[in-house]
């Protein structure tokens, strides 16, 4: 199967719907760091560690490009928040429409490996993580779902009003925090080649959903030019689409 890094999924018709929706092909015509904030999903060693049962083998491929993000982010003094999947015993119970339903051996692996001392819990060895960096867990998929992380506090030290969110798996944590941090207000920029899913297919589509409801998309070399370039407008329809 063909990676998605470095090419856009974006297709022909959700440009169009949005050029229409919009009057542009996408929702943001400035970036300003001192409102900006990275946010990364769920880089742990549960899916990026071959041999877990909740491997995604494409998630490595993203490193470099996630890596790049963050540096240009503390370059422009803006924050880096790296999310953090975990378990607690307390989200069986509070979390059951979830955790009531797995197996047993699932439920005891994701005790094993996501709890905080657990091997999977812990942030991928080749990602470039700094003490500067913030780290905040998260007990759902979405970090803004009630109850799963203090994201918004940490939002709201640093005046954030945009968020450029990255990571893995694509149509799952990474939409479901794009969906929430949207309906709470927040501007989204997703970057497309910096996420990840196990299937090209389901990543393709979770990116053509948020880009047409939820979020504004590009690839990592532009959003690394435009932040650059002091956040200013670019072209979005000079997007290279399938």
């Amino acid at each position: 199967m063909k990676s998605p890094v470095n090419q856009s999924v974006l297709w022909q018709e959700s440009i169009q719907r949005n050029q229409k929706q919009f009057g542009l092909s996408g929702r943001l015509t400035e970036i300003k760091p001192t409102e900006t904030a990275l946010v990364i999903v769920d880089m742990q060693n549960f899916y990026l560690l071959d041999g877990s049962t909740n491997f995604c083998p494409f998630a490595l491929e993203i490193v470099p490009n996630i890596n790049r993000l963050a540096g240009t982010f503390r370059n422009i003094g803006a924050p880096v928040i790296w999310l953090r999947n975990i378990f607690t015993n307390k989200d069986v119970k509070d979390w059951s429409a979830f955790y009531g339903h797995l197996t047993q051996e699932r439920l005891n692996y994701r005790r094993t490996e996501l709890s905080k001392d657990g091997l999977g819990f812990k942030l991928f060895d080749h990602l470039d993580i700094r003490s500067s960096d913030r780290k905040i867990n998260k007990s759902r998929f979405s970090a803004f779902a009630k109850g799963s992380s203090n994201i918004e506090k940490v939002l709201g030290e640093h005046g954030i009003e945009l968020l450029i969110i990255c990571g893995i798996v694509t149509n799952v944590c990474v939409e479901s925090t794009v969906r929430d941090a949207m309906m709470l207000n927040y501007d989204v920029l997703v970057a497309e080649d910096s996420c990840a899913a196990s299937n090209p297919k389901a990543h393709e589509a979770s990116i053509n959903s948020m880009y047409t409801h939820f979020a504004d998309v590009m690839l990592t070399d532009d959003i690394i030019s435009k932040l650059h370039n002091g956040g200013k407008k670019t072209h979005h329809n000079k997007l290279k689409t399938k």
